[in-house]
């Protein structure tokens, strides 16, 4: 399947063991997920801004259907998925400064402990411990100039992205597990998956 880059298009095809689709409107950044005619449950898949449609996540034996870059959508109906977001950090980046030597500032600062991470990826972190239910905030060494940035954590991050490049964000660079986005003001910031173990908790929505 390929959908036209930039706006909504409508597919007819035929569906697992020939069953017809009635005309599917297929929106590019964002997720759908089968389901119905002969499968239990459904194949999750996203239509990503160039138009291509790729799975993501749910796993589901292939049938005869349609073939859509490498894998096949083996039933008749598909369905809009919403994917949910929030504010889920405030990170201060200190430029060439010692992670922990930053934390001692900032945990005066705020009163809040400062800690390491588990994960040695994370050396360049302190945790400033606070409140439950509030955005976690955290200290880290950089190698350019000292700014504070936000972090929004999603359970999709593919489809939240692809929402804020809807609003005039753009993508600046994939880290690890996460996207650099650049805010059409001029800050950047991060989308990546869920921090804190209270999320989805005063996320948005988004379809």
């Amino acid at each position: 399947m390929h959908i036209e880059p930039g706006g909504p298009s409508t597919v007819v095809a035929s569906g697992g063991r020939n069953r017809p689709w009635t005309g599917v409107t297929f929106h590019p950044g964002n997720s759908y997920v089968t389901e119905g005619g002969d499968l239990e449950g459904g194949r999750i898949f996203r239509i990503t801004p160039d138009g291509r449609s790729r799975p993501v996540g749910a796993s589901m034996p292939l049938m005869a259907g349609v073939v859509a870059v490498g894998f096949v959508i083996a039933t008749s109906q598909a369905r809009l998925l919403m994917h949910r977001s929030r504010l889920g950090q405030i990170i201060i980046d200190c430029s060439r400064t010692p992670p922990d030597r930053a934390a001692d500032f900032w945990s005066a600062a705020l009163g809040r402990p400062a800690r390491s991470l588990e994960s040695p990826e994370d050396a360049a972190y302190r945790l400033l411990d606070g409140p439950a239910g509030e955005p976690r905030v955290m200290v880290q060494q950089v190698e350019h100039a000292s700014r504070v940035h936000l972090d929004i954590e999603t359970d999709d991050v593919e489809a939240e992205v692809c929402r804020l490049e809807a609003l005039g964000a753009r993508r600046i660079a994939f880290v690890r597990h996460w996207w650099v986005l650049e805010a059409p003001t001029g800050q950047r910031f991060c989308v990546l998956p869920p921090q804190r173990p209270d999320f989805p908790d005063g996320a948005t929505a988004w379809p």
